[in-house]
Formats: C-alpha cells, structure tokens, sequence
C-alpha cells in the first residue's frame, strides 16, 4: 500500500499536469476563436466591400 506522501505526489502531480492541459486548452480555444472571427471578418468583407 502506497504511503500518504506517495499519493499527495501522485495527486499533486496529476493536478499539474491538469492545469497544464488546461491552460493549453484555453489558449488553443482562445486562439481558434480568434481565427474564426477574422475569417468571419474577411468573408463579410470581400462580400460587401469588393468593388472590383
């Protein structure tokens, strides 16, 4: 049987690596929602503002 000490570390461990994702999530999220916006952006306008 593991020892208190050995599962805090594990648990401990585990939460770091879970926030890591996290943060990595958020940023991939944040960073695609932005993307999209812009080529929201670019769609509308070289529909409505092409005068060519």
């Amino acid at each position: 049987m593991k020892s208190y000490q050995n599962l805090k570390n594990d648990v401990e461990q585990k939460l770091k690596n879970n926030k890591k994702e996290n943060a990595l999530g958020v940023i991939s999220k944040s960073v695609f929602k932005a993307v999209r916006k812009v080529r929201t952006g670019v769609l509308i306008n070289s529909k409505f503002f092409n005068y060519e």
